[in-house]
């Protein structure tokens, strides 16, 4: 016992330092620390240079790190986010999980699977990593922008189909032309009341019981029942003949919408971490390169498949949602990775007998290769696509319009004043402007704002007001000045476009919200923060009176 004891602690002292080790080194390069661990969990596990040899410690690891990593994305899904976000995960989720599913298990049966087998392929590459996508996007600023809430959408759908998708394995494991319509029903009363449970319980009983749990002084008798609240979700799901992860997502959402998310999420921050932290370092240590290697077809043909293929098809979904095509390509890079719930997947396909072993390892080896590029494409993506001449052959084939051919909407215009977002106090703003003699044209980038905009009357032109090149060509050379009506996490970037185009201009911000204003000061934007409507006039004309200074 002592021996093993001893085995143990170096084993986690080498994940830990060189997780750490790799972990700054990443960071020092702005790139996700996920990655980090995947790499130390690469290099130190059995598969790689050996220094953790305990298979024990690394199933136990992954056992914790999963738990743990489902209860804290469980608990960020409140109904109000779903709410928020109900047209895009009802039409985008469903578009991007559906024609995903669909074509990798009609790839699959015509590389010979059994559909039971094809379906369950399906459904772990249609899933796609909610903790490294949402903290890349939160990193660059991009959640609020149409991409990033197209994204957000679709990772909540994602989340919420694990649910039936987990409750179906036992009849992929038999084999779909094993399993009678009876047992079919079975399968869907209990994912049915399984989700009413969570549902009636996340209303009444768990708030009303942590509601006065909190009432008592200090913090042990809250995290003490947080922890039996995790464990008696995870053995009701496991004696349901389910997998243990799936209890601890339902339990965060039990907890999400109770009024104690915040507090519980406050208490479990450090572990969410934590969990993170070991949940990546034992999933980079089941990667197999020497699998990799004597399958090299098989695992290019799958790295492909989460990456170009995932992200060719969430893009389609994006497009047939009638996004533009910058907007569905930044969407297809975001989504085109393996998920810590095709993990979840993999283990149960495994324990149903869905797959064998060494296709299972191969499947997961190829989904942590495609995690480790993801952070790499999400920030090189918005550099690639930041001149939309890029993507100019795409959106020939498709039949959409770019912003770089809305000159004859610009000349029309012929504006005074460009006003970055079309957002709800747009249209009064924009009349103020008019009757001091000031013609406004709006930059947006959500294609549904500018097209009730054109309903209206109003001179909106689709476009991304964070690229220099697109404030180019919606004819900011000409205007005497910008203002910005984005969120205050979009302004800084908008600012930043604005000075390489135009560094004579200022960029205004538009925040009549005090708390909005108060916000702004505190980022330390590079804009002049305005909150009435005189006063921006006054800041116009005097920017208008500076730019014809060399003229007189």
């Amino acid at each position: 016992m002592e021996a093993f004891s001893t085995q143990s602690l170096e084993n986690l002292l080498l994940l830990t330092a060189l997780g750490a080790l790799i972990s700054a080194l990443l960071a020092r390069l702005r790139l996700p620390v996920v990655s980090g661990l995947l790499l130390a969990g690469a290099l130190l596990g059995p598969q790689g240079f050996a220094l953790v040899r305990n298979t024990e410690l690394i199933q136990v690891l992954s056992k914790v790190g999963v738990v743990l990593l489902m209860f804290t994305i469980g608990l960020a899904l409140s109904p109000k986010d779903l709410q928020r976000h109900a047209r895009v995960m009802a039409l985008g989720g469903l578009a991007q999980v559906g024609l995903t599913l669909l074509f990798t298990a009609a790839l699959a049966v015509g590389l010979g699977f059994r559909l039971g087998q094809s379906v369950f392929l399906g459904m772990v590459v249609a899933l796609s990593s909610t903790a490294i996508v949402l903290r890349g996007l939160s990193d660059r600023n991009e959640l609020h922008a149409p991409h990033g809430r197209l994204i957000t959408g679709a990772l909540l759908f994602q989340d919420l189909t694990v649910v039936p998708m987990l409750v179906v394995l036992p009849a992929l494991g038999r084999g779909l032309g094993n399993v009678v319509p009876l047992q079919a029903l079975e399968a869907a009363g209990e994912s049915a009341a399984i989700l009413g449970l969570v549902w009636f319980g996340g209303r009444k009983a768990v708030p009303f019981y942590f509601r006065r749990v909190a009432k008592v002084e200090g913090n042990d008798v809250f995290l003490l029942s947080l922890c039996a609240l995790i464990l008696g979700a995870c053995w009701l799901s496991a004696r349901a003949g389910l997998s243990t992860a799936l209890g601890a997502f339902l339990a965060g959402i039990l907890l999400s919408d109770s009024g104690m998310g915040e507090k519980t999420l406050a208490q479990v921050l450090p572990f969410r971490e934590i969990s993170q932290a070991v949940f990546f370092l034992s999933l980079g240590m089941l990667f197999d390169p020497r699998a990799c290697m004597a399958q090299g077809r098989a695992f290019i043909g799958l790295l492909a498949l989460f990456t170009v293929g995932k992200a060719l098809l969430a893009g389609l979904a994006a497009r047939m949602m009638g996004f533009p095509v910058k907007v569905a390509a930044l969407t297809g890079v975001g989504l085109g990775q393996f998920s810590e719930f095709g993990y979840v997947l993999l283990q149960g396909g495994l324990f149903y007998g869905v797959l064998g072993a060494p296709a299972a390892t191969l499947i997961l080896s190829a989904g942590i290769a495609s995690m480790l590029l993801t952070p790499l494409a999400l920030r090189g993506a918005p550099r690639f696509l930041a001149g939309e001449r890029v993507l100019a052959p795409l959106e020939r084939l498709l039949g959409t319009r770019g912003a770089d051919r809305a000159h004859a909407a610009v000349e029309r215009a012929r504006p005074d004043v460009l006003l970055l977002g079309w957002s709800s106090g747009a249209t009064g703003l924009a009349a103020h402007l008019a009757r001091h003699g000031m013609r406004c044209l709006a930059l947006d980038s959500d294609p549904s704002v500018v097209a009730l905009a054109h309903a209206q009357g109003h001179p909106v032109i689709y476009g991304d007001a964070l690229s220099a090149e697109v404030l180019g060509y919606a004819g900011v050379a000409g205007v005497k000045g910008v203002v910005s009506l984005l969120p205050v996490a979009l302004t800084a970037s908008a600012s930043a476009a604005l000075a390489r185009v135009r560094p004579d201009l200022a960029l205004l911000a538009w925040v009549p919200d005090s708390d909005r204003k108060a916000v702004l000061f505190r980022s330390r934007v590079r804009a002049q923060v305005v909150d009435d409507v005189h006063v921006l006039v006054g800041r116009l004309r005097h920017e208008s009176r500076l730019g014809q200074g060399p003229e007189s």
